[in-house]
């Protein structure tokens, strides 16, 4: 603990992992007087912004991928075989 320092925190504990049990935010001075509520959100927003995994959209994005590379090596084989 540093001496002479006074922050005010927001603690979040129902965390969804199973890693983590809890994430601790230090307050700017600017947002000290705000509401612990308006405080609290703001750290459960924060968390969910930044430890988000859109896995669902990664995974329907690679068979796409795998589609488009398939059809332009196809593509280049057949510009291949009429060009000769």
């Amino acid at each position: 603990m540093v001496k002479g320092i006074n922050k005010k925190i927001v603690e979040v504990r129902a965390l969804d992992s199973d890693r983590f049990e809890r994430a601790i935010f230090f307050v700017r001075d600017s947002y000290a007087e705000e509401s612990g509520r308006s405080l609290s959100s703001a750290a459960n927003q924060c968390l969910n912004d930044e430890f988000r995994i859109p896995a669902a959209r990664k995974l329907r994005c690679k068979p796409i991928t795998a589609v488009y590379c398939l059809l332009s090596a196809a593509v280049g084989s057949l510009i291949t075989l009429l060009v000769k």
